[in-house]
Order: structure tokens, then C-alpha cells, then sequence
């Protein structure tokens, strides 16, 4: 009788002891999770703002090739004008 009464204290101190070890790591894990899940959040910010950027580079790049924006950035940034237009001068 008094050695099953120390089995079942030991085996009650040692199972509080797994359940007392696996509360710890649980915690541990939840805190890395908290975390995995700011960096996902960073990288998916990341990831927006480049989407943004390509649609941006992109459009340009189709604009390339259309003459009306290739003759206004001509016009707006170089200050080129064509043969026909008329020029004034302001003194």
C-alpha cells in the first residue's frame, strides 16, 4: 500500500512536471507565432507596395509606345514643338 502510494505521487509529480514543460513551450510558441505573423504582415505590406510599383512601370511601358504620350513628354519635359506650331514669346 505505501509503495503505490509513491507511484501515484510520483507519477502525479512528474506528469504535473510534462504539463508544467508543455505550458512553458506553448507559451514560447504562441510568442514566435505573434511574431511570424508581424513579419508576414511587413512582407505582405512589402509585397503591395511593389504590385503597386510594377503596375506603375508598366503602364509606362505601355505608354512607350503610343505616340500622343511620347509627343507630350516630348512637348512638356524637352519643350520640342512641331514644324506647323507657332511659337510666342512672352518679354
Amino acid at each position: 500500500m505505501k509503495k503505490l502510494k509513491r507511484i501515484y505521487i510520483w507519477t502525479i509529480l512528474v506528469s504535473s512536471a510534462i504539463i508544467f514543460s508543455l505550458g512553458l513551450k506553448a507559451s514560447e510558441i504562441l510568442v514566435i507565432m505573434e511574431q511570424l505573423e508581424i513579419q508576414i504582415r511587413d512582407v505582405s505590406q512589402e509585397i503591395y507596395i511593389h504590385q503597386i510599383k510594377l503596375d506603375v512601370i508598366q503602364q509606362e511601358q505601355e505608354n512607350m509606345n503610343n505616340i500622343e504620350y511620347i509627343e507630350s513628354v516630348a512637348r512638356e519635359k524637352l519643350g520640342m514643338v512641331k514644324k506647323e506650331d507657332i511659337i510666342f514669346k512672352l518679354k
